[in-house]
């Protein structure tokens, strides 16, 4: 399983090393995922990506996907800057702008279905 994230907004990049950071510590998270940066390919016509960088996620099969979005929300209920979130797994595409219970229900949702 490989999970893309990516943020945009003011302080994006120091947001998305925050959530790193935090994701690392968290036990459920980081014994189960090895996480990397990650430049998208250059699009045709583009000078280069879009994006600086996305953090990725390679998790093992014995991963739940809900340990992964139940640290995202808390780590976003701790932030007072709320960029927006790119979360992206076998195709699909969410973006984020809140914690709440319906988004979280939501990402675990797409999360789920691989």
């Amino acid at each position: 399983m490989v999970i893309r994230v990516r943020m945009d907004g003011a302080g994006a990049e120091d947001e998305l090393r925050s959530l790193r950071t935090w994701l690392e510590a968290e036990p459920e998270v980081s014994r189960h995922a090895a996480m990397s940066w990650a430049t998208p390919p250059t699009q045709p016509g583009h000078m280069g990506p879009e994006v600086m960088e996305w953090l990725q996620l390679v998790t093992d099969t014995a991963w739940n996907a809900a340990n992964f979005v139940l640290a995202y929300a808390a780590w976003r209920r701790t932030r007072h800057d709320k960029p927006t979130v790119t979360v992206e797994y076998d195709g699909a595409r969410v973006t984020i702008n809140d914690a709440e219970p319906e988004t979280v229900a939501a990402l675990i949702r797409t999360l789920s279905r691989g």
